[in-house]
């Protein structure tokens, strides 16, 4: 893996831990009302443009480019890994809204979209 300098967390990521301190990373993904819905989505957007549109375990692309509209494009590509369980609710952090540990990778052949569908799993 290449040393990725990743931006500082996005503000909808901050606002949302705020006003949801114990929620979960599908809580936050289905939120409509504390904004959790947009913090996703400026969380993929951020992570794949700090990595340059590149999978954080295997480089490949799961972006055609930086720009939000091409991110946004390709979706199916990508989706968010936690480097450390997001099911660990042992201590003082909530790890599954913990911004260092979030990165943008592929789907790894695992799971591939149906022919022509947009595929955004479940992570």
């Amino acid at each position: 893996m290449r040393h990725v300098r990743k931006p500082p967390e996005p503000v909808s990521l901050t606002v949302f831990r705020a006003a949801q301190p114990h929620a979960t990373w599908e809580q936050m993904r289905d939120d409509a009302h504390h904004g959790g819905q947009q913090a996703y989505a400026d969380i993929k957007s951020d992570l794949v443009q700090a990595q340059r549109g590149l999978c954080a375990y295997c480089e490949s692309y799961i972006s055609s480019g930086l720009t939000d509209d091409e991110v946004v494009g390709a979706r199916s590509r990508q989706r968010v890994e936690h480097f450390h369980p997001k099911s660990d609710t042992t201590g003082i952090v909530n790890w599954a809204l913990h911004w260092p540990i979030l990165w943008a990778v592929c789907l790894g052949g695992s799971q591939k979209p149906p022919e022509g569908e947009p595929f955004d799993p479940a992570e």
